[in-house]
């Protein structure tokens, strides 16, 4: 019988196998220039929604969404709550956070590289929670971290 973590990562490899060649700065990187509001306020949804970030929340560092307590206006509607960021917008599914209802409140998933597959982003009673995909140019500049290839997630 495989373990489970065996399982996991053949079963992770079939989808990373699949992201672009892309290297960029390491996850915990990519959340301190989020964190330290150095990726920027302005946004647009993968559906064209306009984002307006007015509070990042704060730095969970321990299991469940990344942050606690954000707010952020899309279209001018306000919502509060934990946000989501990941390396690829793959990771909402492989990490199973469709179904683990500590992220069944989420408000945004930020991302910083989008799959060729589509990927959706959905709490565990199907509600569509809105994705956001940081261009590249943003959080490159910005980092001052060398740019590594991304690991795949344990």
């Amino acid at each position: 019988m495989q373990s489970y973590s065996h399982l996991l990562r053949q079963s992770l490899a079939t989808d990373f196998a699949k992201l672009p060649p892309l290297t960029f700065p390491d996850e915990i990187t990519l959340q301190s220039l989020w964190f330290n509001g150095q990726i920027g306020r302005e946004f647009t949804t993968t559906d064209n929604h306009s984002v307006h970030i007015r509070q990042f929340g704060f730095w969970n560092r321990s299991a469940g969404p990344t942050s606690f307590s954000a707010s952020v206006e899309i279209d001018g509607h306000l919502h509060s709550g934990p946000l989501e960021i990941d390396t690829h917008a793959c990771v909402w599914e492989t990490h199973g956070h469709a179904t683990n209802p500590s992220f069944n409140e989420v408000i945004l998933h930020v991302v910083f590289a989008d799959t060729a597959h589509t990927s959706f982003t959905r709490a565990e009673d199907h509600r569509s929670i809105p994705k956001v995909v940081i261009p590249t140019s943003t959080y490159m500049m910005r980092s001052s971290s060398p740019a590594t290839q991304p690991q795949q997630p344990t």
